[in-house]
């Protein structure tokens, strides 16, 4: 075990027996399609969206593209619903909820103006890039929702 310590910082860590999982499949090699849209506005989008979900657990958004259309829709049974619309380029269609926190925490780290969102399938991980960089890898994970 080691513990460093910077002005305010706490740095801890220990050693764990057995080997390291193997980290190379976690990010997909292809994908189905991507999206190229403004980062801010996708990000106010999500954020608008999460406003319903203020119960830690539950910041479940539903993202669907459609006939050129991305869709971002939040429900909570007290309140009522949220939905916002976005005319895009893409003739895809997609499904997929996830964590608006923490497709919010991604996007954040994005520091070009426009993001490239990639499908890989509904079930499967978004992929967040910059849109001149492909160093900078967000990994959105789904949640399975019926």
């Amino acid at each position: 075990k080691i513990i460093c310590r910077f002005s305010n910082i706490l740095f801890q860590s220990r050693l764990i027996n057995g080997s390291y999982p193997n980290t190379k499949n976690l990010i997909p090699n292809e994908t189905l399609f991507d999206v190229k849209i403004n980062k801010r506005e996708f990000y106010n989008m999500v954020d608008r969206a999460s406003i319903l979900n203020n119960d830690r657990d539950n910041n479940v958004i539903t993202l669907e593209i459609k006939n050129n259309l991305l869709k971002i829709t939040s429900m909570s049974l007290e309140i009522g619903k949220v939905e916002e619309k976005l005319a895009i380029n893409c003739s895809e269609n997609i499904k997929i909820s996830f964590s608006s926190k923490y497709m919010m925490e991604a996007l954040r780290t994005i520091t070009t103006e426009d993001v490239i969102i990639s499908f890989v399938g509904e079930i499967k991980p978004i992929l967040l890039k910059e849109s001149n960089n492909d160093d900078l890898v967000g990994l959105i994970l789904p949640i399975r929702t019926y």
